[in-house]
């Protein structure tokens, strides 16, 4: 028997905005609606000896048009943004990349 996690299960409706609560600021999916257990395991697997390139890559190529990425442009930020640029040049997909002020 497989044990799976679905949205369902755990949230039946809209994520309510704590600044608008007649306003949702998320809707699940029915795309990422479930989930295998088994598969969340072999993700984990696969990604333990990754390379933070393949990750990222797997991450792009996996949400595509649905993957936003946050950075205050420190060094870590900027590297994730090169290996980003990287994947972009093989793959073609951008992921959506905004500025996260920190101070």
């Amino acid at each position: 028997m497989t044990q799976s996690l679905t949205w369902k299960e755990h949230w039946t409706g809209p994520l309510p905005s704590p600044l608008a609560p007649d306003r949702a600021i998320y809707e699940p999916h029915s795309a990422v609606e479930s989930i295998h257990v088994e598969q969340l395991q072999a993700i984990s697997d696969r990604f333990e000896s990754a390379t933070p390139q393949e990750i990222v890559r797997w991450a792009i190529e996996t949400y595509r048009g649905k993957l936003t990425v946050a950075t205050a442009f420190g060094a870590e930020g900027c590297c994730l943004l090169a290996m980003i640029a990287q994947v972009r040049d093989k793959t073609r997909i951008t992921p959506d990349v905004f500025n996260l002020d920190t101070g």
